[in-house]
């Protein structure tokens, strides 16, 4: 994620489609050899657990896969910066022991940190590969696809479809000490971000970004948005209440990958729980009440619901189809209860377009 390389292939054999070897695959893997994860307390489902280190520790590399014979250890592979020089170790002190941690304490950082130095190397300008990854993730993030798509894919054979661009932005980047508000700033104010998601192609992520796409709302945008559109009252005690229903049927926010696909589990939830219900039940002040207790035409009322829900004006069959299920009761209230209900339900609010 941090260098937006797949090394994967390289663990058995030489990557067949990019320049990266299996000496490369296990000299990264040399920073990662000596750590451990360790319990350091806690009970039942509340246990703590800690990322450790060891003074010691190589990994062997033996050779192609294919090449495997029963006993074979093979040799120790140095740690190595990806598509870079082998760290310089001091060497170990000799007749130097292994700490042995008791259980729930933390072991003790070695006399030298493999991961200190990945680290710093990963953040460092001397890298060439982390601000473009960063960069390019955080533009997916916004624009649905990648500059390189898969936005972890960066190889020869997967070129950038804006060059350029992916330069200008890497550069400025670094130039502002990777500032992840500067970054944002100048991609949220780019003519690209602000484009319409009309126009003639049909896709719904636009390889060269010539207008906005489609995309689904994340969970903690379904939440937020519900509560703003309804004037839903947040109990300050528990301020993220109904946040873990959404995620459990809406899943993680996205990845920046483009990928979404619709399920049973969301389908079922939007319709069917109480949580999505709550933000519709009238109450003092809320959408609800404000429809009900208005003195303008019905016309009106239905005009304010889909401004508030939807941000566009109902269309006349819509218009006429609301009022007319509205006055078909003596009492509205469980019907405009419905109506919002409804809006909130439908793709158009669902989605970002």
């Amino acid at each position: 994620m941090f260098l937006g390389t797949q090394l994967q292939c390289a663990r058995c054999h030489d990557h067949p489609y990019d320049v990266w070897t299996q000496k490369d695959f296990y000299g990264l893997a040399g920073f990662f050899v000596r750590l451990v994860v360790q319990d350091v307390g806690g009970n039942g489902n509340n246990r703590s657990f800690a990322v450790g280190e060891k003074g010691s520790g190589e990994v062997l590399f033996s050779g192609n896969a294919k090449d495997q014979a029963p006993g074979r250890k093979g040799e120790p592979i140095k740690p190595k910066f990806l598509g870079g020089a082998e760290l310089p170790e001091p060497p170990a002190p000799k007749d130097v022991k292994e700490p042995a941690p008791k259980n729930g304490q933390k072991m003790p950082k070695p006399a030298f940190s493999r991961k200190e130095k990945l680290a710093e190397w990963v953040v460092s300008p001397e890298n060439p590969y982390f601000a473009r990854a960063a960069v390019n993730r955080v533009w997916a993030q916004f624009m649905g696809r990648g500059i390189v798509h898969p936005i972890d894919d960066f190889q020869k054979e997967n070129t950038p479809s804006h060059p350029e661009l992916l330069k200008a932005l890497t550069d400025g980047f670094v130039m502002h000490k990777y500032d992840l508000k500067w970054l944002v700033r100048e991609i949220v104010n780019s003519d690209a971000y602000q484009l319409s998601g009309a126009g003639p192609s049909r896709e719904a992520l636009p390889k060269w970004f010539e207008r906005a796409r489609v995309r689904p709302l994340t969970a903690e945008e379904i939440v937020s948005s519900m509560r703003t559109v309804t004037g839903f009252e947040v109990n300050p005690k528990e301020p993220n209440a109904n946040w873990d229903y959404f995620l459990r049927a809406f899943g993680e926010p996205t990845n920046g990958l483009g990928e979404f696909q619709g399920g049973l589990n969301e389908h079922l939830f939007l319709n069917n729980s109480d949580q999505v219900r709550s933000f519709v039940r009238r109450k003092k002040g809320n959408l609800t009440d404000q429809i009900l207790t208005s003195s303008d035409p019905w016309e009106k009322r239905v005009e304010r619901m889909y401004l508030s829900v939807l941000n566009r004006p109902p269309r006349p069959k819509e218009l006429e189809a609301f009022v007319s299920y509205i006055r078909r009761e003596p009492k509205p209230d469980a019907a405009v209860e419905d109506a919002v209900w409804v809006l909130l339900n439908s793709s158009e609010f669902r989605f970002n377009h």
